[in-house]
């Protein structure tokens, strides 16, 4: 008959001991991982609503006949009472100057110059602030072609 063998005490901690040494460097790999992908993908959806607020812009300038800028170029008014203007830190367009038919709360800063016959709109987004970081920026420059 023969005597059953089992795993000693030592040789368990040694396992143990061995393998907390091989995952710490491999768990620090997939955080970074993990914490990059997020980086893109907030980057990525902040990109996309800067996109959308500058297209949403030129869409009305495009299709707004006359207009002009305000005096702060933070807006611009068109000769069908709509408007485009960033107040109270978003960017809201109006529907003849008093119903907001769109808001962007994520667009923190906007500014509109007129060079020329050419519109450009700089919209300026921020999301969340990075653990330990500072907060998660875009800046995106859109032109059109301007008529007054």
């Amino acid at each position: 008959m023969t005597r059953a063998r089992a795993f000693t005490l030592y040789e368990i901690i040694i396992v143990l001991a061995i393998m907390a040494t091989v995952t710490g460097p491999i768990l620090a790999v997939v955080v970074s991982m993990y914490r990059q992908f997020h980086s893109l993908a907030m980057v990525a959806g902040l990109r996309e609503e800067s996109d959308t607020a500058g297209n949403a812009v030129l869409r009305l300038v495009a299709a707004g006949g006359t207009w002009h800028l305000d005096r702060d170029n933070h807006g611009v008014q068109f000769s069908n009472g709509n408007a485009a203007r960033w107040v109270r830190g978003r960017l809201r367009l109006m529907d003849h100057g008093h119903r907001v038919v769109r808001s962007f709360p994520d667009v923190k800063d906007l500014a509109m110059v007129r060079h020329g016959q050419v519109l450009s709109v700089t919209v300026y987004v921020a999301g969340p602030e990075r653990p330990g970081g500072p907060p998660i920026a875009s800046h995106q420059t859109y032109e059109s072609e301007a008529r007054r």
